[in-house]
């Protein structure tokens, strides 16, 4: 009932942000879509997979083509409409594509009362309560998988009490690493719900797939956060034997905040998003689209990591890695701190403290392109023994289905 009344007064806010998210992506209907109206015509008997956006996305894809594959038809939702969008060019019409609907009783009932969801599968932290609920009258079985829970979700009691009583409506939580199942633990959740089975984002595609969209050297800043690229751009040394520094923000609509900044510093930029050339003025080419993020890294002579210098907690370092890149990544890690580990024994990545000293790295391994392939490689090694993940996962959502099956 406190939830209820929470979301009661949080209602009007998620109208305003659904207007905002639609207008901001060009989807006019980002908001009916949210409010689980003018929803899109489906097949019966689907599998519902949710992931929050972009990159959990991009995570649940190999995933759900398995899927696709044994024949089941699928309906893949995200929260927001960079989300739905990548749904939309990832799959194209194998699968039903949407957005989730706010958490609200009447909108959970009309999403579920469209869809015919026998079975389903979260990705990460995604425990919308009422949604679940709605989902445990019906007895559809979820599984959330890659389930990651922090130390500061569980300190908080209100919190603590909302995710408590959300875990009643999963029927396994299949975790990345120990941390994540201790902190489940600690909600209260059974130890027979939970199982540790690593980090499905450690799965993707191999390197090798994707043209160069830049010519020549460059370095890319990747997934950056504000005002991470002012810092970076602000203890960039004055030196023009430099390559050219490709900017790619987490969030493109971010594009026309970064533009004025760079007019305002007096640095030459290009805009892909706006098809402009790079040309030999072209100090900064600001990739402000979807999707090309993989392409970018596989030919940067150097990737830094965003969201490790602001507070984020850091971004997926398992992309990275298997495309075999020099990475640097910054002091915040709260998110991939596991990750830094399985990389750092065999010297697979640089962990630096401070803008400044990412500079310094960065600048070593240019002019030590012995030392950045060598990185790259130990990166691509560790990745590789990471191959069996999917299997593991396929195995243990396969278990929970099939006991569904069996007893409907």
């Amino acid at each position: 009932m406190l939830y209820r009344l929470i979301s009661l007064f949080l209602f009007p806010l998620w109208i305003v942000h659904g207007w905002r998210q639609g207008k901001q992506r060009g989807r006019q209907n980002y908001l009916q879509l949210r409010l689980a109206r003018a929803l899109p015509v489906a097949p019966r008997h689907l599998t519902w997979f949710h992931a929050a956006s972009v990159g959990e996305v991009e995570a649940i894809t190999p995933l759900a083509r398995h899927y696709i594959e044994t024949g089941k038809s699928l309906i893949i939702t995200s929260f927001t409409a960079s989300g739905l969008a990548t749904i939309e060019r990832n799959f194209g019409d194998s699968v039903v594509a949407t957005v989730i609907p706010i958490d609200s009783p009447g909108s959970c009932k009309r999403f579920f009362d469209h869809f015919d969801i026998h079975q389903g599968l979260i990705l990460e932290t995604e425990l919308w309560p009422e949604l679940l609920r709605y989902a445990r009258q019906r007895k559809i079985p979820i599984v959330l998988a890659n389930a990651r829970l922090s130390a500061k979700s569980t300190g908080n009691f209100l919190v603590r009490s909302i995710l408590f009583n959300a875990s009643h409506s999963l029927s396994k939580i299949l975790c990345r690493n120990q941390s994540d199942k201790d902190h489940f633990l600690q909600l209260g959740v059974d130890s027979s719900k939970i199982e540790v089975m690593g980090n499905l984002k450690a799965v993707g595609k191999k390197s090798g797939d994707h043209p160069p969209l830049v010519e020549g050297s460059y370095l890319l800043l990747a997934s950056s956060h504000d005002p991470e690229e002012t810092e970076f751009l602000r203890h960039r040394p004055d030196d023009q034997t430099l390559p050219l520094l490709v900017i790619a923000p987490r969030h493109p609509e971010r594009s026309s905040s970064l533009q004025k900044t760079l007019q305002r510093l007096e640095i030459p930029f290009a805009v892909r998003s706006l098809n402009q050339e790079v040309d030999e003025e072209t100090r900064i080419y600001l990739a402000d689209t979807l999707g090309e993020l993989t392409a970018l890294m596989q030919h940067a002579a150097v990737v830094l990591m965003g969201g490790s210098f602001e507070g984020s907690g850091g971004h997926n370092l398992h992309e990275p890695a298997r495309l075999g890149c020099a990475i640097i990544t910054g002091p915040s890690d709260s998110n991939i701190k596991e990750d830094i580990d399985w990389l750092q024994p065999d010297k697979g990545i640089i962990q630096v403290t401070s803008m400044q000293e990412a500079w310094q790295e960065t600048r070593d391994l240019l002019d030590n392109p012995a030392r950045a392939r060598a990185l790259g490689d130990h990166a691509r090694r560790r990745s590789q023994e990471k191959n069996d993940i999917l299997s593991i996962y396929i195995a243990a959502i396969n278990k929970v289905f099939d006991q569904q099956s069996g007893q409907a």
